[in-house]
C-alpha cells in the first residue's frame, strides 16, 4: 500500500494500487484529489549532477581569459597601490596600506598609553570617583557612630538637667517647709524649734546654691556634645558658664559674710554688706540668664526629635516660671517696704500689727516657693520626657 498526503489538510492517506491514476476524496476534509501513478514515479531515475570541471592552474586560467581581463590582472599583480577588496581576498574591507598602518600603530599607541599611565601620577576621573565613593563608604559608619554618641550624650545631659531641676524643687520645698515651721515657732515662741528649722533651711539652700549648679555644669558638659543640627551647642556652653558663675558667687558671698562677721569693724562691715548686695544682684541675674538658656536648649532638643508637645511645654514653662519668680520676688520686696514704712523703721516695729504683717509675708513667701517648686518638678518631667527620646 502506498501513502500520500492530502494537499489541503496534510493528512497521510493509504492508497491501494488499484486507485492509482484515479480521483479519491479525503475522508477528513472531503477534498477531491488525483492519485498519481506510484510505479511511474518510482521508475523515473533521479537526474545526475553536472560533471565538475578539473582545477585549472592560475597562470593557465589567466591565459584562457580574454586579453583585456588578462592584462588588467597582470597589471594589478605588478602594481603596489591599494586596490578595493575583492570577494576572493580576506574579509577586511580596508585597503592594504591602511590596514598595515593600523596594525603597526595599534600596539604602538597602546604602548605609549601604558607608558604615559605609568609616568602620570594624577588619578583618573573614574578612579577618583571610585576613591571618593570608597571614602564615603568608610566615613559613613564613622558618622553613624559619632551621631549615636552625640545622641547618647544628649540623653545623659537631659538626665542630669532632670536631676538639677529636681534638686532645685526639693531645695525650695525644704526652704518653704522651714519657713512654715519657723512661723509656727514664732507663734509658739519656741527658740529650740527655730534652731532646728535653721539647719533644715541650710540644707535646702545648699541644694539650691551648690548641688543644683554642680549638676548643671556636668549636664552642660554633656550637652555640648549634642548633634550640631540641634543648634543648641552655644546655649549649652552659655548654661555651663552661668552655673559655674553661680557657684563662684555663692562661695564669694559666704566668704565675704564670714569675714565681716569675724571682724566686727564698722567700716569693713559696711563694705562687706555692699559687696554682698551687689553679688546677690549678680547672682539673681545670672540665675535668670542660666534658666532661660537651659529652657531654650531643651526646646531645641525637642524640635530636633520633632516633639511638638515638648517644644510648646518648654516655652510655656519658661515664661510661667519667669513670671512667677520675678513677680513673686518683686511682690515680696514691695510688701516688706510697706511693712517697714508702717512700722516706723527697723527698730520700732508695731506690737500687734507688726506680728500680723510678718505672718502674712511668711505665708506669701511659702506659697510662692511652693508654686516655684511645682514648676520645677514640671520642668524636670519635661527633661525626663526628652531623655526617653534620645
Amino acid at each position: 500500500m502506498n501513502r500520500m498526503n492530502c494537499p489541503k489538510c496534510s493528512s497521510v492517506l493509504g492508497i491501494k494500487p488499484e486507485y492509482e491514476g484515479k480521483k479519491i476524496k479525503c475522508p477528513k476534509c472531503q477534498t477531491v484529489m488525483q492519485v498519481p501513478i506510484m510505479s511511474a514515479v518510482e521508475a523515473t531515475p533521479a537526474p545526475k549532477p553536472p560533471p565538475v570541471p578539473p582545477a585549472v592552474p592560475k597562470a593557465e586560467a589567466i591565459q584562457e581569459r580574454p586579453a583585456a581581463r588578462r592584462e588588467r590582472l597582470i597589471d594589478e599583480d605588478d602594481d603596489d597601490r591599494p586596490r578595493p577588496k575583492r570577494r576572493d581576498d580576506d574579509e577586511d574591507d580596508r585597503p592594504k596600506r591602511r590596514r598595515d598602518e593600523d596594525d603597526e600603530d595599534r600596539p604602538k599607541r597602546r604602548r605609549d598609553r601604558d607608558e604615559n599611565d605609568d609616568d602620570d601620577d594624577r588619578p583618573r576621573k573614574r578612579d577618583r570617583d571610585r576613591d571618593e565613593e570608597d571614602d564615603w563608604d568608610e566615613d559613613r559608619p564613622k558618622k553613624k557612630g559619632n551621631l549615636r554618641a552625640q545622641l547618647k550624650a544628649t540623653g545623659i545631659a537631659c538626665t542630669l538637667y532632670y536631676a538639677r531641676f529636681l534638686t532645685l524643687g526639693v531645695g525650695i520645698s525644704v526652704v518653704a517647709f522651714a519657713g512654715g515651721v519657723s512661723l509656727i515657732a514664732i507663734l509658739a515662741q519656741s527658740l529650740e524649734m527655730l534652731q532646728g528649722v535653721g539647719f533644715v533651711a541650710i540644707f535646702g539652700m545648699l541644694c539650691i546654691a551648690i548641688v543644683a549648679p554642680i549638676l548643671g555644669i556636668i549636664g552642660g558638659a554633656f550637652a555640648i556634645r549634642c548633634p550640631e543640627k540641634t543648634g543648641a551647642r552655644g546655649l549649652a556652653i552659655g548654661a555651663l558658664i552661668t552655673d559655674a558663675l553661680l557657684i563662684f558667687y555663692v562661695i564669694f558671698i559666704i566668704m565675704t559674710g564670714g569675714m565681716a562677721t569675724a571682724n566686727p569693724l564698722m567700716g569693713l562691715s559696711r563694705i562687706a554688706g555692699g559687696t554682698v548686695l551687689i553679688m546677690m544682684l549678680l547672682l539673681v541675674a545670672t540665675w535668670i540668664a542660666g534658666f532661660v538658656l537651659i529652657m531654650l536648649m531643651l526646646r531645641f532638643f525637642a524640635m530636633y526629635v520633632k516633639d511638638r508637645g515638648s517644644t510648646a511645654d518648654a516655652l510655656s514653662l519658661m515664661i510661667v516660671y519667669l513670671a512667677v519668680s520675678i513677680g513673686g520676688f518683686l511682690l515680696f520686696l514691695l510688701l516688706t517696704f510697706i511693712f517697714m514704712r508702717s512700722a516706723g523703721g527697723m527698730g520700732r516695729p508695731g506690737a500687734g500689727g507688726g506680728l500680723a504683717f510678718v505672718i502674712i509675708l511668711q505665708l506669701i513667701q511659702i506659697g510662692w516657693q511652693v508654686v516655684l517648686a511645682i514648676l520645677l518638678f514640671r520642668i524636670g518631667t519635661l527633661c525626663q520626657t526628652l531623655r526617653a527620646q534620645y
